[in-house]
């Protein structure tokens, strides 16, 4: 019954279906079909991957895009008291936005801009052609070699994407290791995993110049331990992270409070420094995940259509790489629990002991499960082995319901599924080492 407006800058989705899960997850599909067809020897099937049609791939990826995006507008049409405006939004005040030269007064505001790739300062980047997560997928043809800058969950998924394409791949990472807030031991299996496809990487390396010496020629310079490397590829990915787009939004004349890094400040109930002006998803900063921006949703509407309070303070917030291995995560790890003092124990199991990883060659991965000693309940799963997403929802439905893990270490599952091994899992709990 609210009179409400969706200002809108680009397109309606969001990042989520423009240029994040939809299309990255689609072109990967493609990309997994072609890595089965360069394995098929291994299962007695003999093919040959003769062409890689990057175009049919592409138009597959905007199709399906094009179809979320839709329905995404459909929505927004066949709603009642609902006016999408596009433009661009900026306050006048704290009651007032000014959109294409016009102002719009309203009662309650929700601020959803999200957040775009994050370019580091580096000598020469200025005078590069280089891409970014948002338009890496619309390159004209696979790249002969990319490089990419940055080892965390973005650089990685396209790192895998292109290599499963045709494209050399290297991977340079300041960190001493993949995903640095992963355990050591998941992020090893990681890179053993990925480093078999040939994938390069570089560790401790610092990029002090870029240069593009051809039209078709980009140099990387960097330092590993003080002394300086080189790498000369075709293509350019930035993959070291984003930033908030607050920058245009002119919030100093609503006197809505930023933090440090330019992500909008919110308390447990996502309200900002303004009591009637509210923030959700990847603006807020935290966790950038397309599920925590549904869920800030969901909360806002129980505050505010069924007045029920609310709190975000204490949110089990599950995640998967979508990497072949997946890399999927919800709770602690034990990198936060060794941080916050908790006392644990730790069941581990290879996916080479899983009967199903077995049957179907994907044996690459561990499996990690963090127990409380206090009351035998999940504090928390590291997994990454074959569809380990789905396989996490088992174990963290478990933790929603606060089950001890003897009910999984019984529970008779269906065999042969990669969730039996939820059995073996936990056959293997002991105190950490």
């Amino acid at each position: 019954g609210h009179s409400v407006a969706i200002i809108e800058k680009n397109k309606v989705g969001g990042s989520c279906i423009n240029f994040g899960c939809t299309p990255t997850k689609t072109m990967i599909a493609s990309a997994d079909v072609a890595h089965s067809v360069s394995v098929a020897d291994q299962y007695g099937i003999s093919l040959s991957l003769k062409h890689i049609d990057l175009e049919k791939i592409q138009k597959r990826k905007n199709e399906v895009v094009a179809m979320f995006r839709k329905g995404s507008e459909s929505g927004i049409e066949a709603t009642d008291n609902l006016t999408l405006i596009h433009g661009e939004a900026s306050f006048k005040d704290h009651h007032t936005l000014t959109v294409n030269g016009e102002s719009i007064s309203f009662s309650h505001c929700i601020i959803n801009t999200g957040n775009s790739p994050n370019i580091p300062t580096i000598e020469g980047v200025e005078q590069l052609t280089y891409h970014t997560s948002n338009n890496i997928m619309d390159v004209e043809a696979v790249p002969e070699h990319l490089i990419i800058i940055g080892g965390s969950y973005i650089g990685l998924e396209f790192g895998q994407l292109f290599q499963r394409l045709g494209s050399k791949v290297s991977i340079v990472e300041r960190s001493p290791r993949l995903v640095k807030n992963e355990d050591e031991d998941i992020a090893d299996a990681l890179f053993e995993s990925l480093k078999k496809s040939g994938m390069k990487f570089y560790f401790n390396a610092k990029v002090v110049k870029l240069e593009g010496r051809e039209s078709d020629s980009i140099i990387a310079k960097f330092d590993v331990d003080g002394k300086t490397q080189m790498l000369t590829g075709t293509h350019l990915l930035f993959a070291t992270g984003r930033k908030p787009n607050t920058n245009r939004l002119k919030v100093e004349n609503a006197k809505i409070a930023l933090d440090d890094k330019g992500y909008i400040e919110v308390n447990e109930q996502l309200t900002t420094s303004q009591p009637h002006i509210y923030a959700i998803g990847d603006v807020k900063g935290g966790p950038a995940f397309t599920h925590v921006s549904f869920d800030d949703y969901r909360q806002l509407e129980n505050l505010l259509i069924h007045n029920r309070p609310i709190d975000i303070s204490d949110r089990q917030i599950p995640y998967t790489m979508f990497t072949d291995p997946q890399l999927a995560r919800v709770g602690l790890n034990e990198l936060q629990a060794n941080a916050q003092n908790v006392v644990y124990k730790v069941a581990s199991l290879p996916m080479a002991r899983v009967a199903r990883a077995i049957h179907i060659g994907k044996t690459d991965g561990l499996l990690k499960v963090l127990i409380s000693k206090a009351d035998d309940t999940i504090l928390g799963a590291s997994l990454l082995g074959h569809e380990a997403g789905e396989l996490l929802a088992t174990i963290q439905v478990a933790m929603i319901g606060k089950l001890p893990y003897t009910k999984l270490l019984h529970g008779i599952f269906s065999h042969p599924t990669l969730a039996e091994s939820l059995n073996n899992l936990m056959m293997t709990i002991k105190d950490p080492e």
